[in-house]
């Protein structure tokens, strides 16, 4: 289930000093009285049971990686050997179409087999963009919003064949970019390649960027337009891959041991010494980083570390709050966690699992742009339940279908996907 804003780029290569992993960090304001809320105690409000009965429409067919836009829910049928059909529709396991109002069936495209096999990364601009999987290859595919096809990559291309392939890694104003990197325009041709691993764009650049950022034995800023090279940072002989960029600075980890800031072809600075290192996400300028052993808030423009704290699980940041599902296993149970953006301070803390057997936990969060206080967490627990969480950290609703639950999506219906097919209720 479950993105990222501005700064002075002069102002920032003026003030910027290389920063060490040993230097000055915050310390995260202390947990020990935190609160843990289980919804299964008297700790916490009683949650209302979510009815399902109660919807507003239903697709009689379960879906998954579903997303909601230009009014329509997009998303994968789910072709499951233990799903029991005994509807009138014919499971296809491809890419579908539903009104997002009246859950009206628009289209289906293509279909695969229960198993490793379908389609994914769905990706929603002018078109819908998806990678289609197998046992053996990843190749993309546009459809447009009719249900046609508007063109596919190969399976499988010869030097021969003038045709394309890779994995899908974006798509923005009718040009989508494939790991190569390889830019295909509305009509399937390749408007221009270079080599590289990874591509971002400036979350500060409007709809329709100039400039993309790609990492892999150096880093380039590529003019979308014809893929001339704006400028280039080389760095040592490491696999570089660009994570976010905002307002000209490419955030990049090397070897997933250093993150480096670059700007303008040049380092703005480096950060060392961590091991197995994730980028979660930037926001507010600040860049939330992850190794093998905690979490780290660097400031995007400095590269001080703000603050480090142990911090596991599925991790997202919304609204200056970094969210936290951790998987629980026997004897620990799973938890979802609050904690401030600025100085790490842990919020709130609730127990969602039983801690008698390994789960997994996954989450949505909807209210983005309605401050912290309208947030509502989402968290699935396996296949079996759902809660929704408060900004407070009281669970204030919960699930637990007769069958298996596959995906949660929030829009202006909240849509639950399982066995049964997709239910759109109305806001809780």
């Amino acid at each position: 289930m479950l993105v990222a804003e501005s700064m002075n780029r002069r102002a920032l290569l003026a003030a910027a000093t290389t920063a060490g992993i040993a230097g000055c960090v915050g310390t995260p304001k202390s947990n020990t009285n935190t609160p843990v809320k289980n919804p299964e105690s008297g700790n916490v409000n009683a949650a209302s049971k979510i009815d399902l009965s109660e919807y507003t429409w239903k697709h009689e067919i379960p879906g998954e990686d579903m997303v909601v836009s230009e009014g329509r829910v997009f998303g994968q049928e789910v072709n499951s050997r233990s799903i029991q059909n005994e509807s009138e529709w014919e499971i296809s396991g491809g890419v579908f179409s539903l009104n997002a109002r009246t859950g009206d069936h628009q289209w289906t495209y293509g279909s695969s087999h229960a198993g490793m096999s379908g389609f994914r990364t769905p990706i929603v601009t002018d078109a819908v963009y998806v990678n289609k999987v197998n046992d053996v290859a990843t190749w993309p595919i546009a459809i447009e919003f009719n249900g046609t096809e508007r063109w596919a990559g190969s399976e499988s291309p010869s030097e021969t064949e003038d045709v394309f392939s890779g994995q899908l890694l974006d798509a923005t104003y009718g040009v989508a970019y494939l790991s190569g990197i390889n830019a295909v325009d509305a009509a399937g041709d390749v408007l221009w390649s270079y080599p590289g691993t990874s591509v971002q764009f400036d979350s500060t650049a409007g709809e329709r960027p100039e400039t993309a950022y790609s990492a892999g034995e150096e880093v380039v800023a590529l003019d979308t337009a014809d893929g001339s090279v704006r400028w280039r940072y080389e760095h040592e002989p490491e696999r570089s891959v660009v994570h976010a960029v905002s307002d000209g600075v490419a955030y990049v980890t090397a070897d997933r041991e250093s993150i480096i800031a670059v700007v303008d072809g040049n380092a703005l600075w480096r950060q060392d010494s961590l091991s197995r290192m994730a980028v979660l996400g930037f926001e507010s300028d600040t860049l939330l980083v992850s190794d093998a052993s905690q979490v780290y808030a660097f400031d995007g423009r400095t590269g001080e570390k703000q603050w480090a704290r142990k911090m596991e699980g599925d991790i997202q940041i919304h609204n200056n709050r970094v969210y936290a599902a951790k998987t629980g296993s026997i004897g620990q149970p799973s938890t979802v966690s609050a904690f401030a953006l600025d100085d790490g301070a842990e919020i709130w803390r609730i127990e969602v699992g039983d801690a008698e057997e390994y789960e997994h936990l996954s989450m949505e969060i909807s209210g983005n742009d309605r401050g912290v206080a309208e947030q509502s967490l989402f968290v699935q627990i396996e296949n079996r339940k759902l809660h929704r969480i408060n900004s407070e950290g009281e669970v204030t609703h919960t699930l637990t279908p007769e069958n298996a639950l596959h995906d949660v999506a929030v829009d202006d219906h909240i849509l639950i996907s399982t066995d049964s097919g997709i239910y759109a209720l109305d806001s809780l």
